[in-house]
């Protein structure tokens, strides 16, 4: 998908990534040390919460910043 997008809504979804990826890597190996039949915070859990989460808030970038460039050519 974004090989179609302009450039300015890739570098912003650049940015998200650049510091999401390595803070759910960090998530998941630290979620590595607990195991347990009630935890909360086990691997595949924290795994899959991260992944839901990163695709939906690259969604929303992506959504919002074709919004926004769009208005804003709107007004020129």
């Amino acid at each position: 998908i974004l090989y179609f997008l302009r450039e300015e809504i890739f570098r912003s979804w650049l940015r998200f990534a650049k510091w999401y990826l390595p803070l759910a890597g960090i998530a998941i190996i630290l979620s590595r040390g607990s195991r347990g039949s009630l935890n909360i915070f086990a691997t595949d859990l924290v795994t899959m919460w991260t992944a839901g989460l990163f695709f939906l808030i690259s969604l929303i970038i992506i959504i919002y910043r074709t919004i926004s460039i769009r208005h804003k050519e709107k007004l020129l």
